[in-house]
């Protein structure tokens, strides 16, 4: 059995060293499919101005939930020129590939640009914020 691992010692370190990256390349793909699947679950929201709305949608693979709309630092609620319209709106669900439009008041003389924030939770993180500046006209 000696005389077996002094003739065959080299063959013997080469497996055990290609066994050594065979876990290490196992290893290495298990973080991966983790932090893959775990990035599957996210809320992506987007803002946008359209048809005279601001549109908030959700491209994610996760619902977002308990959302909170600012606008120009300002709750969504409160704010002169949306207020109207939000009341109508339920902020607190926005499933995987839909999206919420909100309208706004229109008059002479009205800001052309808002300073948008979105802040939501989703199954990975709270408080993800996602903020964007929207033209109005």
């Amino acid at each position: 059995m000696i005389d077996f691992f002094k003739n065959n010692w080299m063959s013997l370190l080469a497996l055990a060293i290609s066994l050594i990256a065979l876990f290490k390349d196992l290893i290495k793909e298990l973080i991966i499919y983790k932090k893959n699947k775990k990035n599957l679950k996210k809320s992506k929201i987007t803002i946008k101005y359209i048809n005279k709305k601001i549109v908030i949608s959700n491209y994610g693979e996760c619902s977002a939930k308990n959302i909170r709309v600012y606008i120009d630092d300002t709750p969504i609620l409160e704010h002169k020129d949306f207020a109207v319209f939000a009341k109508q709106i339920d902020f607190s669900l926005l499933t995987s590939q839909n999206s919420i439009g909100i309208k706004h008041l229109e008059y002479m003389g009205m800001q052309t640009n808002y300073k948008i924030k979105v802040i939501y939770d989703d199954e990975n993180k709270k408080n993800n914020e996602v903020e964007d500046i929207v033209n109005i006209f």
